[in-house]
């Protein structure tokens, strides 16, 4: 996997997918809130303790197998655990 400097996980293109991995040692000055330019299906591969947390939401527990959709535009974060957090993205 890639880890770009600019951001705060290591990333690789599998089958027209993202697999983003994300250190249970991340600092948490570098999880902010931040929109994306397309709409979005997270699949939760790994996330042991991890949150995920919308606009205007109380943050959620994420669980192995569970899937977020998150549409472009929305203000959004992850709230660090104590795991790493590996998720598969698909775009539209």
């Amino acid at each position: 996997m890639m880890k770009n400097k600019a951001l705060p996980f290591k990333q690789e293109k599998k089958e027209g997918k993202l697999i983003r991995e994300f250190s249970q040692f991340v600092d948490i000055e570098e999880l902010h809130w931040h929109r994306d330019r397309t709409n979005r299906e997270v699949k939760i591969i790994q996330g042991g303790g991890w949150k995920y947390q919308s606009w205007d939401s109380l943050p959620i527990k994420l669980k192995n197998d569970d899937t977020i959709s998150i549409p472009r535009g929305l203000w959004h974060r992850v709230i660090k655990g104590d795991e790493p957090l590996i998720i598969e993205i698909t775009e539209s």
